[in-house]
């Protein structure tokens, strides 16, 4: 994992901090498109480990792997109890009598202190150094979690053979039945349409840049430190799966798969890696700003 000077940069801009709306990490499109989409596919499954860990007379123990600030909890302290909607009157599938512990880990103190700041609860809600490509935090008296939750593409920042060896990780911790969610960037986003190709293995990684962060006027007097993201595409990351389960001699069962690249990417907006991109983020975002309206150049 080598983005941590990037991340100290976004950081230290003050765009890294939510909420944002038309502009940065926490924009319309990630909160009221990207997140529900997640959440669909999220709560169905999590509503069952959640009753049968209720039926075993305890609550949900969950393990975000590369948590930020908090951002990954917040998602998932909103999931509605059916994923038929996400309005607010429905009751939150994560209520705090079925929530037993969540432990977010990442590398980046200053995401961890402002985690803590904004949904610290001791005992219940705590946040971590941690480097997870490395080793597995336990839970409440040595326990394993039920869902070890990634999301925003945190597993990009690993090698295949780091992967690999969290799933190993996992399978050797992990509670009976537990839940695995796991986030990559897309191989054929539209949004880095130059690196498309069939012969993956020459391609594995792009260099990633957070441009997205700042107004299109400030982008090209900016240095931007770049970071490897790896790319992924349902037969590598089956690959993956299966070397992890050969070497773990334990079942991990996909249960589904989402390709996140049917999403308008950050990236369709500065084109930093498809010129021919049609810059439609800010666009989708002024949907849901009051007071703003499109017009087109001539």
């Amino acid at each position: 994992m080598e983005a941590g000077a990037a991340y100290q940069e976004a950081v230290a801009s003050g765009r890294y901090a939510r909420p944002t709306g038309l502009l940065g990490k926490d924009d319309n499109v990630r909160v009221y498109w990207e997140d529900r989409v997640t959440a669909y596919f999220i709560t169905p499954v999590l509503e069952e480990v959640v009753a049968d860990r209720k039926r075993r007379g305890r609550g949900l123990r969950i393990l975000d792997l590369g948590c930020g600030s908090g951002d990954g909890y917040e998602l998932l302290a909103r999931l509605p109890a059916s994923r038929v909607s996400w309005e607010d009157c429905r009751p939150a599938l994560l209520r705090p009598g079925t929530l037993d512990c969540y432990l977010g880990i990442d590398l980046n103190e200053e995401l961890l202190a402002e985690g803590r700041a904004t949904y610290g609860i001791p005992g219940k809600v705590e946040f971590a150094r941690a480097n997870f490509c490395e080793v597995l935090p336990s839970g409440p008296g040595g326990s394993g979690f039920d869902l070890y939750f990634t999301s925003y593409g945190t597993l990009s920042h690993c090698n295949d053979a780091e992967l690999e060896q969290l799933l190993v990780n996992v399978a050797a911790q992990a509670s009976p039945g537990a839940i695995v969610v796991a986030d990559w960037l897309g191989r054929y986003s539209y949004e880095w349409q130059s690196l498309w190709t069939h012969e993956v293995e020459k391609v594995p990684t792009m260099d990633y840049v957070m441009s997205y962060l700042d107004p299109e006027a400030e982008r090209e007097n900016q240095q931007y430190t770049s970071f490897p993201l790896r790319l992924m595409s349902r037969p590598e990351v089956t690959r993956v799966i299966e070397q992890a389960e050969k070497r773990s001699h334990a079942r991990l069962r996909v249960l589904s798969f989402f390709d996140r690249s049917v999403f308008i990417g950050r990236h369709m907006e500065t084109r930093q890696y498809n010129p021919y991109a049609v810059p439609l983020r800010r666009a989708a975002n002024c949907c849901w700003n009051r007071g703003y309206g499109l017009i087109s150049r001539p």
